[in-house]
């Protein structure tokens, strides 16, 4: 009996996702020799960084009582009440409070929820790759705008402003960025918004 193959959906024929496609050169230049340090996935574990005593303490802590199967659907309610006090206290609402699994599900429910397709987004140039993986699944057009190497990588206001039209949805802030590092300036941040 033959099989049919399965045909991915049409979304992900564009993704590309630059930290993982680092992989294939890694690899080639480790068979010709190369001495590497792999930076391209959070992982410190994996290159010889130890999870300090007291996590790991707090972690088995957990799971001695029972924090190990799945919470309620809105969450842990302890959690959710340390966040919401914090939250107010910066004078954000509850209501605009959302907990995610990591950055990940956070970039993509926030994507998903405020750029339809056949928009735009602006984006910091150079920038995490992750946006642009989400971005061309959901067919959104990315923008990027110029972070000024000689200026500590502050974001290019003229260059922000050159790209924005009736289809901007959204302008990325990553801050501090990744992969640069910087940290932008009030008054950069106070042009953007």
């Amino acid at each position: 009996m033959q099989m049919n193959q399965i045909k991915p959906a049409f979304r992900t024929l564009q993704v590309e996702y630059a930290i993982r496609d680092i992989v294939e050169a890694s690899e080639e230049a480790k068979k010709a020799g190369k001495d590497l340090i792999y930076l391209n996935i959070g992982d410190p574990i994996k290159y010889g960084f130890k999870t300090p005593d007291s996590i790991i303490e707090v972690v088995c802590q957990a799971l001695w009582k029972n924090y190990n199967s799945y919470s309620d659907s809105p969450g842990i309610p302890e959690a959710i009440e340390a966040i919401r006090n914090y939250a107010l206290k910066k004078g954000i609402e509850p209501i605009d409070i959302y907990i995610t699994q990591g950055a990940t599900e956070a970039i993509e429910f926030a994507i998903s929820a405020l750029v339809n397709s056949e928009e735009n987004i602006l984006l910091p140039c150079p920038c995490y790759p992750l946006y642009q993986a989400i971005i061309s699944k959901f067919r959104i057009e990315p923008r990027y705008y110029f972070l000024d190497e000689n200026k500590n990588w502050e974001p290019d206001i003229e260059s922000i402003e050159s790209l924005i039209d009736k289809k901007t949805r959204a302008i990325v802030i990553i801050n501090p960025n990744n992969p640069t590092g910087a940290i932008y300036s009030k008054e950069a941040l106070k042009k953007i918004v």
